[in-house]
């Protein structure tokens, strides 16, 4: 069987003090991965070379000639697939 991908946000970590101003940063970004993962907000573009920065739900495609290549960004990581 083959491997399937989804957008998704990484499971967040457990938040102990909200009045720590780090802690309320990082629950906001968490819910707004969330919103957009729930919503289907992401970027969307078709290239010819990786861009020069990406955000988590970032999706693009490579062409190279008669190549392609989806690749998306969730949880800090790139993931690819090639196909021609």
């Amino acid at each position: 069987m083959g491997t399937a991908y989804g957008l998704r946000i990484a499971k967040p970590p457990t938040f102990t003090d909200l009045t720590n101003p780090v802690q309320l940063s990082r629950l906001n970004e968490i819910l707004e991965q969330l919103w957009n993962v729930t919503n289907g907000r992401f970027n969307f573009a078709v290239l010819t070379a990786n861009p020069s920065s990406t955000d988590n739900g970032d999706v693009w495609i490579i062409e190279s000639g008669s190549t392609h290549e989806l690749r998306w960004k969730a949880g800090d990581t790139v993931y690819s697939v090639t196909g021609s």
